[in-house]
């Protein structure tokens, strides 16, 4: 993990300046002015993770720039990040939420259950590095009262080992959970205004269906059409229905071959994006929100947005998984 550096501090610093110049200017019905602040904001919070410096709090932030912006693909991808480095911030939980309800697409996904949530409690209210931390602590408590055993046979030696023992194999099971929902499975968020989903890799596929900006999915894989051009395989967690039916398609009809176009996807969890296209580079975002609050469409509280993060807390840096965004 690359420690936060001064020159971070002093950029989260400038792009956090840049994004209150962008709320006043709107506030002052200067919208011109406030998207370009707003732009200029985002490419300083771009900047940091380009630099190597994942956190939860600049993920969050750059969110809420791309979310005025009228990006929303973007705006849920980065919620994304942020949610997975903090996992217990109400504050983007909300915005995710809000942001989701721009999206045209109805997303397939959700929160789990409230008992599974209370159940499995420590699985959704740590990340990857605070769960592998718990499992190498109980790993190492496990070790040490196995071997005083050795020296002590005592009754409640041998209860409390079963238990540490039980817990750890809870958290190792969870940690091993998390690693593939977060390490191997590879999501993507679409932030083109939409995206034609065919049944083959090729434009001369019959055309599947269409998903729009915001849509999440999951990659499966990617090939090249008959030109080298390349596509990407996915599952799109979005509501679809079977035809005439009220009962919900299954994965295999949410499934379909895109063209691989940056920006078409953007991954959350490896913070990179497939190759470039000129057709979707000139796409230009929509008009900037009304400020403090939400477009009327999101259906949200008047409160808006939850603030933005205003401190780096270097304890939220990832230290694994992200390479920087291409």
């Amino acid at each position: 993990a690359l420690p936060i550096s001064d020159e971070a501090i002093k950029r989260f610093k400038d792009a956090n300046d840049l994004y209150d110049e962008a709320e006043a200017a709107t506030a002052a019905k200067k919208p011109a002015e406030a998207h370009k602040l707003f732009k200029r904001a985002a490419a300083q919070y771009e900047a940091i993770l380009d630099a190597g410096h994942h956190n939860g709090q600049i993920f969050f932030n750059l969110g809420n720039t791309y979310y005025r912006l009228g990006k929303t693909g973007k705006a849920i991808a980065n919620y994304l990040r942020a949610q997975r480095l903090m996992p217990r911030s109400a504050s983007v939980e909300e915005n995710l939420r809000q942001a989701m309800r721009l999206a045209e697409d109805k997303a397939a996904t959700g929160r789990p259950p409230e008992l599974v949530s209370l159940v499995f409690f420590w699985y959704f209210l740590l990340n990857f590095d605070e769960l592998l931390v718990a499992t190498l602590v109980a790993y190492a408590v496990l070790s040490v009262l196995l071997l005083a055993m050795i020296f002590k046979r005592r009754i409640w030696l041998k209860h409390v080992s079963l238990w540490c023992g039980v817990v750890f194999v809870v958290l190792a099971v969870s940690l091993a959970a998390k690693f593939q929902r977060d390490v191997l499975t590879k999501r993507g968020v679409v932030t083109a205004k939409e995206v034609t989903v065919r049944y083959g890799n090729g434009a001369h596929y019959t055309v599947k269906f269409a998903v729009h900006e915001g849509a999440q999915c999951v990659l499966l894989d990617e090939q090249p059409d008959g030109d080298g051009r390349p596509w990407v395989k996915a599952t799109f967690l979005v509501e679809m229905r079977k035809t005439n039916e009220d009962e919900a398609a299954p994965a295999e009809q949410r499934t379909g071959w895109a063209p691989a176009i940056r920006p078409s996807f953007l991954l959350p969890d490896a913070s990179a994006a497939v190759p470039l296209s000129k057709e979707y580079e000139r796409t230009r975002p929509r008009s900037p929100v009304v400020a403090g609050r939400p477009r009327s469409t999101c259906r949200a509280s008047s409160a808006g947005l939850d603030r933005k993060s205003t401190r780096l807390n270097s304890s939220h840096t990832d230290i694994s998984r992200m390479p920087s965004s291409a």
